[in-house]
């Protein structure tokens, strides 16, 4: 395979080639450094038989061609030239690529006996405009287990934000509820071509056990932190809750953003009896 999709020079060259632009909207900050997208690529676990790699967002290949020869791989591009020029640059018996869009997708494998066994190990370089989107996929599809993301910084610092943090919010309730979440390593501004504001940072995510949905814990949570600087009863005072057993706990005199992940989940427990 002679398709190298690293250093500044092959990508402007197989831009220029394409007749290609990068989009700011879409986060098009594409890896350069080899050493950096095998260090990303490492850390996933070796496939069994019936196992495959699901990348989001292909980019022009960089981890994409190291999953490849790892196994099994499944790699999704919702841009339509830089699909175009991957599937007609990389083409390799373990990749199946896939033209569209991560948070609309829904071609998973059917429920049954067999298909239960599956693994899919997700894997992206997440745009900050859909991480958020991506991440909560990531959590109600039951085919995806374990994670390794590449975040920006800042991103990956809220996950983890406390409670009472300037960063604490919505984002924060719900992975730290229904995520492990372990920091691996900085990946610099300087291994992206264009060259991001910020550096980035590489996680791996491992599902927990959890009671309710994620999509309707998030609802709740949502609304619960619509205003922020006021307390959780007048928050919930005109939403579907109003009248639930929970207005009636001391902690709705608190503001949301002082309430911490694991009382959220007992109070969410509470009204979902």
């Amino acid at each position: 395979m002679n398709y190298d999709p690293f250093g500044i020079k092959n990508i402007k060259s197989l831009l220029n080639d394409h007749g290609l632009y990068l989009s700011k909207n879409r986060g098009q900050n594409y890896l350069i450094n080899r050493q950096s997208a095998e260090k990303i690529v490492n850390i996933l676990p070796d496939l069994q038989d019936n196992d495959a790699y699901f990348e989001v967002g292909t980019g022009l290949g960089a981890l994409t061609v190291l999953l490849i020869e790892k196994g099994k791989t499944l790699s999704l591009e919702i841009d339509q030239g830089v699909y175009k020029l991957v599937s007609e640059r990389l083409t390799h018996p373990n990749l199946t690529l896939i033209h569209g869009d991560f948070l609309k997708w829904d071609e998973y494998p059917v429920n049954t006996k067999d298909s239960k066994e599956k693994k899919y190990y997700f894997i992206s370089n997440l745009p900050y405009s859909i991480s958020g989107e991506a991440i909560k996929a990531f959590i109600e599809n039951d085919i995806f287990h374990t994670g390794v993301l590449m975040l920006q910084k800042e991103f990956a610092d809220r996950m983890e934000s406390p409670a009472s943090s300037p960063n604490y919010g919505p984002l924060s309730v719900i992975t730290q509820n229904f995520l492990h979440i372990e920091k691996l390593f900085s990946v610099g501004r300087g291994n992206f071509f264009p060259e991001p504001k910020v550096d980035s940072l590489v996680i791996k995510i491992t599902k927990k056990e959890s009671p309710f949905k994620q999509k309707d814990f998030a609802l709740f949570i949502k609304t619960c932190f619509h205003a922020k600087r006021k307390t959780l009863a007048n928050n919930l005072a005109s939403s579907p809750w109003a009248d639930s057993i929970i207005t009636k706990d001391p902690i709705c005199s608190q503001r949301p953003d002082a309430i911490s992940p694991t009382e959220w989940a007992r109070l969410y427990e509470e009204i979902a009896k």
